[in-house]
């Protein structure tokens, strides 16, 4: 039997941060990661120190790195999420980018869809944490224009296609088109294609995005 406390304190996530294990041993991480929250979970808090450590010094870590560390857990809570019944939620919040895997949104979702009939706009939240939320949702012709002054949003088109309306400037998404959007900017949104949009909404409360 997998002796998770056993594995965490061996100290093979910490080597697998600095980039010290084999690859046979990288891929067992891996392996875990997926199999075991607890192992997931650990890996993300000993990545997010050393992302800490390394920011108390001068020399800056190359652009983007941080962001690649925090896509890569995100893709690891993505592989191995699944929608619990009857409800049909995840189990925890699993975060959206430009560099989100469609096929497997794709597939986790394809479990759901809005009534038959419905007004122009149906949500299914995914997950909520008070601080965090996801939404699965669908769009018939348009999202009225708002601003945020509390909460970032991103948007991660799984079906059909959009314009996109931010501080004046037209943006067009389609199937695996991402958007973040800037605080306190209007924005909305208008459906330009004949089915209707389906995509996933993230939003993060202002204090708890950093």
């Amino acid at each position: 039997m997998f002796n998770i406390e056993k594995y965490i304190s061996s100290g093979i996530i910490e080597s697998y941060c600095l980039n010290a294990t084999t690859p046979e041993e990288k891929a067992e991480l891996e392996r875990n990661c997926k199999e075991y929250p607890e192992v997931r979970q650990e890996l993300a808090a000993a990545q997010a120190g050393l992302i800490a450590y390394a920011s108390q010094f001068e020399q800056e870590a190359p652009p983007g790195v941080a962001a690649k560390i925090l896509d890569r857990i995100e893709e690891l809570k993505l592989e191995t999420a699944s929608l619990s019944q009857p409800a049909l939620r995840a189990s925890e919040f699993i975060g959206i980018s430009a560099r989100s895997d469609l096929e497997k949104w794709q597939k986790l979702t394809a479990c759901l869809a809005p009534p038959a009939h419905f007004g122009d706009i149906h949500s299914h939240e995914l997950f909520d944490d008070g601080q965090r939320q996801l939404v699965v949702m669908w769009v018939k012709e348009e999202v009225p224009e708002e601003a945020h002054d509390d909460l970032y949003e991103k948007v991660f088109v799984l079906e059909g296609s959009c314009t996109c309306t931010v501080g004046g400037k037209e943006i067009d998404l389609s199937p695996g088109g991402f958007l973040e959007v800037p605080l306190y900017t209007d924005h909305s949104l208008r459906v330009t294609s004949e089915q209707p949009l389906k995509l996933i909404v993230t939003r993060v409360k202002l204090k708890e995005a950093a």
